[in-house]
């Protein structure tokens, strides 16, 4: 467990260095200089302004995911493991569209901000279809290879089969939390801080800790465990 913490925190210093020299060896607007790096009050306080909610949104989701985590532990070592597995192989799908819902926030900040709204409905309904895209692909290829893929973390079958449930409730309907976070990336991007946060508390959050308070306490299965992600997924959007 050390050797793996040790190596990601090495990775870590190694990306960091990279990316300042890079920076430090562009020209132009995006030309580092360290030596002149301090805080300036009023942009500290604008991103004190969007930063804070996303901050805290960040919290409560982490605080629901601990009490998804309590219920997939009740379940035994076996159903962790399988877990834990398919929730690595699951982030390669979310990185992916994680890259599409910052490109939103990004040129619809950009657009917004250049006194170009009218671009803003073209971009949302080309990151949808990209995500959504991206999403149904990876989702799809990492359930159609679920078995291979899960080997890669233990050639035990019943963790095989505790993960494939999961990457099948989980994995496969991935796309609709891609739609969910492009969507709040408009607004996130159309300078929208507080709004965002508190739709992702209530229909994400609040709704999967009730989920597991009721549903998932008449019907203590896995399936219905993880079915609370894909409608929260949906209801947020919806939101």
């Amino acid at each position: 467990v050390d050797g793996v913490a040790l190596a990601t925190i090495i990775s870590q210093y190694i990306s960091a260095a990279l990316v300042l020299r890079c920076l430090m060896g562009e020209t132009g607007p995006l030309h580092l200089e360290l030596r002149k790096l301090r805080l300036e009050w009023s942009v500290v306080r604008r991103i004190l302004q969007v930063g804070l909610p996303a901050g805290f949104q960040g919290i409560v989701f982490s605080l629901s995911n601990v009490l998804i985590q309590s219920s997939i532990n009740s379940f035994g070592s076996v159903v962790m493991a399988g877990s834990s597995a398919s929730a690595s192989i699951e982030n390669f799908v979310y990185i992916s569209m994680n890259g599409v819902h910052q490109a939103t926030v990004s040129f619809v900040s950009q657009n917004n901000g250049a006194g170009k709204p009218e671009r803003i409905n073209k971009i949302l309904f080309s990151c949808l279809g990209l995500v959504t895209v991206t999403g149904i692909l990876m989702g799809g290829t990492a359930n159609l290879f679920s078995r291979q893929l899960l080997s890669i973390y233990s050639t035990d079958p019943a963790v095989i089969s505790a993960g494939q449930i999961r990457m099948f409730w989980i994995a496969m309907p991935y796309f609709l939390c891609g739609i969910m976070e492009v969507v709040m990336g408009v607004m996130r991007g159309l300078a929208y801080a507080i709004t965002p946060m508190l739709v992702a508390v209530s229909g994400a959050c609040l709704y999967r800790i009730i989920w597991l308070a009721t549903i998932f306490t008449w019907f203590p299965t896995q399936q219905v465990l993880y079915l609370c992600y894909a409608t929260s997924w949906i209801l947020t959007t919806l939101i």
